[in-house]
């Protein structure tokens, strides 16, 4: 029996963005015969497999791990209406693939599953407002951060609350729209959230962190009628959860001018547009203000570009399950890893894998980087030996 899977090959010319015309051309595969294999009727050979593999760059072993695409109207991500259906579907089998590939690396590490604090505070029935900030504040006190205060680090308080969070490839600078983050609230027992960081700044990545844990929470256990209501539900738990309710009445007050909104940015780690809408959803400041506020950010120049510079975090999970089964583990945010070992085992493009972990050092670099220390630093070679 053939133990490849000739399914997954629809699945990677969607992520190519091939149509089968393409796949053929560049494979030496007839068109004629590729639809045969995608469809059963036509046996997958070997010789098959390492054509495609030769073009796309997969490893072969991609074919042997059973795994099927996520549609993407189970996933959570914005898609504008100028962004191409191929585009959404290449999004889909990007974090389809992340998935499956998170859940095997933790098995691999035996990883206990810390995301159970989820079920207790997700709920039921549709939240109102009061209920969403109450979930954001006992989530703050679940990942062990204090219910007032700023949020240190997003990310790594979701990591330590069982999140996997990685960057995505597909990104704006492949297609004409964007998928900031995204998450899957109705699939795995495992949180896992991606999010692109091309031209993006470290508040609005900050805030997408905890737009998209808001959907893993707020709709893990129901789903609202609308994608409206969906985001309005995620944006309302990121603010309350980067700026809890008593903070908020502490800090905003409706005389505020823009200037003002630039200091708490700079000690909250939060976009200005998103205090402004966190004041105005709150009724700190009426909709006219708002208004107002968002006219001379746009007079300045401030939409895309806003004053201060908040440090862009990095997740770090991922990185290290990599390192622990696939090299070392050399501090909390560096590993080493054997490309090979990591993309035949995982079967993905090492390149791929680099990408979601935010970058990897390979053995090979490090060795390099050993025997040129050990040469010119005394130092480093006397502690080597």
């Amino acid at each position: 029996m053939n133990e490849f899977d000739a399914s997954k090959v629809g699945l990677l010319q969607e992520f190519e963005g091939m149509t089968a015309k393409e796949l053929a051309a560049r494979s030496g595969i007839s068109e004629r015969r590729l639809g045969a294999i995608k469809n059963g009727s036509s046996e997958f050979h070997e010789e098959d497999v390492e054509a495609i593999c030769c073009t796309t760059g997969f490893p072969k072993t991609f074919f042997l791990i059973k795994e099927a695409a996520i549609p993407a109207t189970a996933l959570t991500f914005r898609k504008p209406s100028r962004m191409r259906a191929r585009d959404i579907k290449k999004v889909s089998v990007e974090f389809s693939m992340l998935e499956s590939t998170a859940t095997r690396l933790m098995d691999m590490c035996g990883v206990s599953d810390r995301s159970n604090w989820i079920d207790a505070v997700a709920p039921y029935d549709t939240p109102d407002g009061d209920d969403i900030e109450r979930i954001a504040v006992e989530t703050r006190a679940y990942l062990g951060i204090p219910d007032s205060g700023p949020v240190g680090n997003v990310m790594w308080a979701f990591e330590k609350g069982g999140f996997t969070i990685a960057t995505l490839k597909t990104s704006c600078e492949e297609m004409e729209g964007s998928a900031e983050g995204i998450s899957h609230p109705s699939g795995m027992t495992r949180p896992i959230v991606a999010y692109t960081k091309k031209r993006r700044s470290g508040d609005g990545i900050r805030f997408t962190i905890a737009h998209e844990a808001g959907h893993l929470i707020l709709q893990r256990k129901r789903m609202p009628a609308t994608k409206k209501m969906r985001e309005e539900e995620a944006h309302r738990f990121a603010g309350a959860f980067l700026l809890p309710l008593k903070d908020a009445k502490t800090v905003l007050n409706p005389k505020m001018e823009l200037r003002d909104f630039v200091e708490i940015k700079a000690g909250w780690g939060i976009a200005i547009s998103a205090l402004i809408t966190r004041a105005a959803r709150m009724g700190i400041i009426d909709r006219e203000r708002q208004r107002s506020l968002m006219m001379q950010m746009s007079a300045r120049h401030w939409r895309k570009n806003e004053p201060v510079d908040v440090p862009a975090e990095q997740p770090v999970l991922f990185r290290q399950m990599l390192g622990s089964n696939f090299g070392e583990i050399i501090s909390p945010t560096e590993v080493s890893v054997s490309p090979t070992a990591v993309s035949e085992f995982l079967g993905r493009p090492f390149t791929l894998i680099d990408t979601w972990a935010g970058g990897l050092q390979t053995q090979e670099e490090m060795n390099i980087f050993s025997l040129g220390t050990t040469e010119s630093d005394p130092d480093t070679r006397d502690r080597m030996t």
